[in-house]
């Protein structure tokens, strides 16, 4: 029994046999169907949403169970992104040389158009930097809102995303096979020459660096070659696991573990050639696409634990919050598995471009208790009205690209639904009793998470919708869900209905009817019915005529957009 058993343990480390799928098991949650082939990695946010690029030049948000929840027409081919950005900004680049950003509720925010080579996927710096490379081989540093900072020259062309060190150092391996480090400003840093066209580079706790080129190479920080692992076969990025082994695949169709003093500890065979990342899960495996219809589970020991098969091939994968692995493929399909892992490795580098968000950035999203988030909630959870308007104000200027705050999407929510739902939904800070305070920062809050457009955001709204007592600050609320512009559940819609027969509530029936039509029209995917119902409904039996004539109004312009 012991020889068999060893001998089961040989083949799967050769790659010519698997364990059974009992042992190991994947079920597939659910699909989704785009409207063309998914050839880039998904993005996942802190909420566990969804973002993905299809060849139909549509950007995606999809819910943690699959359910889309808005779409982005780009209009054009798209080479890069998707990237999530702290503030719930998502970045995609096109072919034709042009950065396009996102809000959190699917709305253009700003484009940058420089159209000088297709783009390849930025990088995001801890001043709100974006760090763009071009396929051409320039190299632009952007602000937070797209406005350019500097731009680089490099001598060949660019074929690897750039990625940034924990000092703010960019580092980008060009075609020419070179390593190139940049200074935060876009002067060169220094430049390594390497055996072949190098990837994008990888860094860990220590900031030294592992790129591939025909092998993997650890380089210091300083640009010191340490040691080389040679591969003969053109290399995928690597990745890091949490136990500081060095995880990459090749064109030779193996899949192989290093230590990090460059040594062999495994190399296993997956029969088919490999040219993406893998990512490591936090149960130790690594997930590999290879360039093939195979998505290929492997062990921490190097065991081919299992195979899912699309229907055409498959992209690279990612982990989502909850540990579902999303993969992408030509089939058109967005595939979800569940898996034995639980998340993402806690690793300093588990998948390409660091981690869910693809900001590419060492040690990114570790410091979501940032200074400037400490400081906003000081301001925001104080009794004084002065520093409340302090906290809203350094928001706004922040969401109108005067100023930047280092603050995560989690935190901007946070703070904006405490002071929008103060004393409302959330007791005051200095008893337990309920009071309807600051209602002029209240209506200020519930307009920047209007204008912040996310998930959360929406969430809040439609509490402070159905809990406020003032009209004031129902009307605002309503106002901004109209703002965030999409109603994917038809929870807005059913909340309206609910009020529908009370009396005295004309302007707040105006401003749903105004809210149900605007988001019915600017809907770039299938309307949720009860919009509609709602809408209906207004017209017929609402207790103000004038609502009753403005949501008549309201489906004539609808009738005749449909018979358009």
């Amino acid at each position: 029994m012991r020889i068999a058993a060893f001998i089961t343990v040989l083949l799967a480390l050769l790659g010519l046999v698997a364990p059974s799928a009992e042992d190991q098991p994947y079920r597939l949650d659910w699909r989704y169907v785009t409207g063309g082939k998914i050839v880039t990695k998904p993005a996942v946010d802190h909420r566990g949403m969804i973002y993905a690029l299809s060849d139909d030049r549509t950007l995606y948000a999809l819910s943690p169970l699959g359910q889309e929840r808005w779409r982005f027409p780009v209009g054009r081919k798209l080479s890069a992104g998707p990237v999530v950005t702290y503030d719930g900004t998502v970045l995609v680049g096109t072919q034709s040389g042009i950065l396009l950003a996102s809000g959190a509720n699917g709305r253009l925010r700003w484009m940058f158009s420089p159209r000088t080579g297709s783009c390849l996927t930025p990088a995001l710096g801890t001043d709100g930097s974006i760090v763009l490379a071009m396929a051409s081989g320039t190299i632009y540093c952007l602000t937070y809102r797209g406005e350019e900072r500097w731009r680089y020259q490099v001598r060949g062309e660019l074929a690897a995303s750039p990625s940034i060190g924990t000092d703010g150092t960019v580092y980008v391996g060009t075609t020419d096979h070179r390593l190139l480090a940049l200074n935060r400003d876009g002067s060169k840093k220094w430049e390594l020459e390497l055996p072949a066209r190098v990837g994008t580079p990888v860094i860990d706790d220590s900031d030294a660096l592992y790129v591939s080129a025909a092998g993997i190479h650890r380089v210091t920080p300083e640009g010191t070659l340490e040691w080389s692992y040679s591969i003969p076969a053109d290399t995928a990025d690597p990745v890091l696991r949490s136990d500081g082994a060095i995880i990459a695949g090749a064109r030779n169709g193996r899949l192989y573990a290093l230590s990090l003093e460059g040594q062999l500890i495994w190399s296993t065979s997956l029969r088919v050639p490999v040219s993406f990342p893998a990512v490591i899960g936090d149960d130790g495996n690594s997930y590999v696409a290879t360039e093939s219809r195979e998505l290929v589970a492997v062990s921490s020991e190097g065991l081919i634990l299992w195979r899912f098969k699309a229907k055409q091939s498959v992209s690279y994968p990612t982990i989502g919050k909850d540990g579902t692995l999303l993969v992408g493929a030509e089939d058109w399909i967005l595939y979800a598995l569940s898996t034995s892992s639980e998340g993402l490795s806690p690793s300093p580098w588990p998948q390409a471009h660091h981690d869910g968000q693809h900001t590419g950035r060492a040690k990114a999203l570790d410091d979501l208790d940032s200074p400037a988030a400490v400081v906003l909630r000081e301001l925001a959870y104080s009794d004084s009205e002065e520093l409340k308007w302090m906290a809203l104000q350094d928001i706004g200027a922040h969401l109108q690209g005067k100023r930047y705050l280092a603050v995560h999407l989690v935190i901007l929510e946070e703070i904006l639904g405490y002071l929008a739902g103060e004393g409302v939904i959330y007791r005051s800070s200095q008893s337990d009793t309920l009071r309807s305070g600051y209602p002029e920062i209240r209506v200020e809050a519930c307009r920047l998470l209007g204008e912040l457009g996310s998930e959360g955001a929406r969430a809040v709204l439609l509490q402070v919708m159905e809990a406020d007592e003032d009209s004031v600050i129902r009307v605002a609320a309503v106002d901004s869900l109209a703002a965030v512009g999409f109603d994917p559940d038809g929870e807005l819609a059913r909340a309206i209905l609910y009020r529908v027969g009370e009396t005295g509530q004309e302007r707040f029936h105006l401003a749903c009817a105004r809210a149900l039509y605007r988001i019915i029209m600017s809907s770039r995917s299938a309307v949720h019915p009860d919009n509609y119902r709602a809408l209906g409904i207004l017209a017929r039996s609402a207790a103000s005529e004038s609502v009753r004539e403005r949501a008549s109004g309201y489906l004539s312009n609808l009738s005749r957009r449909w018979r358009r």
